[in-house]
């Protein structure tokens, strides 16, 4: 069972439904519902998906690197239109980008606080 509670894991975090859960580990939907109850299950669902996400993040990140390396270059071009372009997408992406780190900044801190709390019961 634990090679197909992996299967289900990774299916589940990876955001499948039920159904399609259950068709790609083969078991059935009963299987996953009962599964699902299991708070040490739900629990490696969770960090599975919190895992992917890292991931995603990260890639998403680099890709924003060289994003904004293409937009200053775009910001040099020749071509007016181009440069106006480039230079309304900086200008639209900056606070945006400020607002999410800011925000995983806060949820870091506060992610600690809890811990330290849990931590003095």
């Amino acid at each position: 069972m634990a090679k197909k509670d992996d299967g289900l894991v990774l299916a589940l975090a990876a955001g499948s439904t039920h159904a399609q859960a259950a068709r790609k580990c083969g078991v059935s939907r009963a299987t996953i519902t009962r599964r699902l109850a299991d708070p040490a299950f739900r629990q490696r669902v969770e960090k599975a998906r919190g895992e992917l996400w890292e991931r995603s993040a990260s890639v998403l990140a680099k890709t924003a690197s060289e994003a904004a390396i293409v937009l200053r270059r775009l910001l040099q071009s020749d071509d007016e239109k181009v440069r106006l372009r480039a230079a309304t997408a900086a200008l639209e992406a900056g606070p945006r980008l400020r607002d999410q780190v800011e925000l995983a900044a806060t949820v870091r801190q506060l992610e600690e606080v809890v811990g330290k709390r849990r931590g003095e019961r």
